[in-house]
């Protein structure tokens, strides 16, 4: 991979988590929706929807690219030449 292709995906990397960290900043004050994923493990439906804008914003750039994810999502896809790491909040 050359520095170009780093610069792209540093590039994407960023701008995709200033968008999910303002969405989540949206919705701080409301009220939340709560589950739980495991022992002391919550997750919110501001987590989801962190997640979702992240990954549709990279697939939309990076259609061949692949996720792990904090939340389970199986329209995510799980492999790829690149793999993202996603743990919105």
């Amino acid at each position: 991979m050359n520095s170009d292709e780093l610069n792209e995906l540093r590039q994407v990397a960023c701008e995709t988590a200033v968008s999910a960290g303002q969405l989540a900043r949206e919705m701080w004050s409301q009220p939340r929706q709560i589950e739980q994923k495991g022992f002391r493990d919550l997750v919110t439906d501001a987590d989801f929807a962190a997640q979702q804008c992240i990954t549709d914003t990279i697939q939309d750039m990076f259609s061949d690219h692949g996720f792990l994810t904090e939340v389970d999502d199986s329209a995510s896809p799980e492999s790829g030449p690149i793999i993202w790491i996603i743990d919105p909040i």
